[in-house]
């Protein structure tokens, strides 16, 4: 698996240039819908998006996701139930 998600902050990934580059490429992807569907139907996408916990781990290591979680409880809440990430 991908184990523990906590090293990617040691590689810079919670940098202010990698924020950037995260927000260009969720804007390509917002406007390009075949990109984001071959992303999606990528098979190392499909074992990413299986995997509850590795999903959560990747979702709160996100700042602006812990702020949302901070500001809506039941945001975090729903992370944290392993029966609702399933779906």
């Amino acid at each position: 698996g991908f184990g523990d998600l906590s090293g990617l902050a040691n590689l810079g990934m919670g940098s202010a240039n990698f924020m950037e580059l995260q927000q260009q490429m969720q804007r390509q992807l917002m406007s390009n819908p075949e990109m984001l569907s071959q992303i999606m139907e990528n098979p190392l996408v499909q074992s990413m998006m299986s995997n509850p916990d590795l999903m959560r781990q990747m979702i709160v290591a996100n700042p602006q996701m812990q702020q949302l979680m901070e500001r809506n409880p039941e945001i975090s809440h729903m992370l944290n139930n392993p029966e609702l990430m399933r779906q």
